[in-house]
C-alpha cells in the first residue's frame, strides 16, 4: 500500500515521514517572527534510494535552529524588512500585489510554509508573500528563502532549491 506513509520517531524532530524529498514533521513547529507566531513543518533533506535516516549533523541544526529564531530575532527580521524594502521598488517584483497591502503589512504578508535542513546541516525557512496574487500558493518560485543556518542572507527560491539540490551556487 504505496499510499501509507509510515511514521517513525526521532528523538530531535518527533514524529516524521518520509515526504518527497526528505522526512517531515508530522507536528509543526512554532515560529514567531514580527509579532506573530507561525506553525511550519520541518524538513530533513535525505535521499530514499540511500535509506538514508536523519544524520546527527541535522538534529544539531534543528537544535541550533531553534534557539536561534530567538536569539536573533531583531536581526531576521531587520534583513527580511530590508529584503522587501529593496525588492518592493521593483516593478517586476510588485505588480501582481492585491490591493491594500504596503511594507507596514510585513507580519501579515510574511508567510513562512516549510524549515528544511540539508544533508550538510544548513537551514532555511521557505517564505510566500500573501500580498502576491495568490498568497503563499502562488507559483512554487514565487516568494523567498532566508536561510538562518550558516548565515542569514535572503535567497531566491529557485537559485536555493538550485544549490540544495547540488545544481548552482549562492
Amino acid at each position: 500500500m504505496f499510499w501509507k506513509k509510515k511514521k517513525i520517531m526521532n528523538s530531535t524532530f518527533g514524529e516524521i515521514v518520509y515526504y518527497g524529498t526528505g522526512w517531515r514533521t508530522v507536528e509543526k513547529l512554532s515560529v514567531s517572527l514580527f509579532g506573530k507566531t507561525f506553525s511550519v513543518y520541518v524538513l530533513a533533506r535525505a535521499k530514499k534510494d540511500l535509506n538514508e535516516a536523519i544524520s546527527d549533523l541535522q538534529e544539531s541544526a534543528l537544535t541550533s535552529f531553534e534557539d536561534l529564531i530567538a536569539s536573533k530575532k531583531s536581526q531576521l527580521e531587520e534583513t527580511i524588512t530590508n529584503y522587501l524594502n529593496r525588492v518592493s521598488s521593483i516593478y517586476d517584483y510588485n505588480c501582481r500585489y492585491r490591493e491594500g497591502y504596503n511594507l507596514g503589512d510585513i507580519p501579515s504578508r510574511f508567510v513562512p510554509h516549510l524549515i528544511e535542513i540539508t544533508r550538510k546541516g544548513e537551514c532555511a525557512i521557505y517564505v510566500g508573500d500573501d500580498a502576491e496574487e495568490y498568497g503563499e500558493y502562488d507559483d512554487w518560485d514565487e516568494g523567498f528563502v532566508v536561510t538562518i543556518i550558516p548565515e542569514i542572507q535572503i535567497y531566491s527560491k529557485e537559485l536555493y532549491v538550485d544549490y540544495i539540490c547540488g545544481g548552482g551556487t549562492l
